[in-house]
């Protein structure tokens, strides 16, 4: 089971370009001390690796030479499993469902598709129906009944898996945002703001 600090570190390194201890917490807005230990403790469960030395993407006041290790998600299928597993016993089932639909689209998803293809699905679809409460409850095939008859798919399953879930509609179900998705939101307009614009060609 994760904690809303760690499934954040986990959405931000979703995006598969590897991010450094600094810019974790710079991003989470905590000290690296606070969050030293999260780190360590998302190695321990072999969620997360520290990738090799590369040049600082910090700003520097001073010259020099930099270098930074940015961590990664593990990219082999029992890795996969452990994070699919603690993401899914969260013991909030919407923000839970949240990062699973995030995970499910995301560019590491992507890039593991493309090297476990039919395996990934596999695998992901078999720890939802083990771990996932919702797949767990008795009263799902009631749930999948609902969904099916007001047009909406039922995420995670094997046969669908590569179909994405419908967030705005399930954003209509939902009376409210929870503060992970809040958090999200702000974090990728943050990003956004990042990007160079474009100049036009004179």
């Amino acid at each position: 089971m994760l904690t809303e600090t760690q499934e954040k570190v986990l959405l931000i390194l979703l995006d598969d370009k590897g991010h450094a201890g600094w810019d974790l917490a710079e991003n989470l807005k905590m000290k690296d001390s606070n969050l030293n230990p999260i780190l360590k403790e998302l190695t321990r469960l072999g969620i997360i690796y520290q990738g090799e030395a590369r040049k600082s993407r910090k700003q520097q006041r001073r010259e020099g030479d930099y270098k930074e290790f940015p961590y990664y998600l593990n990219n082999n299928l029992d890795s996969l499993k452990i994070m699919i597993r603690e993401i899914a016993r969260g013991t909030k089932v919407w923000d839970t469902g949240f990062v699973l639909q995030i995970t499910i689209k995301s560019k590491y998803i992507k890039s593991m598709r493309e090297k476990f293809r039919e395996d990934l699905t596999k695998t992901i679809a078999d720890e939802l129906r083990e771990s996932y409460p919702p797949y767990v409850d008795p009263r799902f095939k009631s749930l999948l009944q609902f969904l099916l008859e007001n047009g909406l798919s039922a995420p995670f399953l094997e046969d669908d898996l590569g179909e994405s879930v419908d967030a705005v509609k399930y954003m209509k179900m939902m009376p409210r945002r929870s503060e992970l998705e809040f958090w999200y939101q702000e974090y990728l307009q943050m990003l956004s703001s990042l990007r160079p614009s474009r100049s036009k060609k004179a």
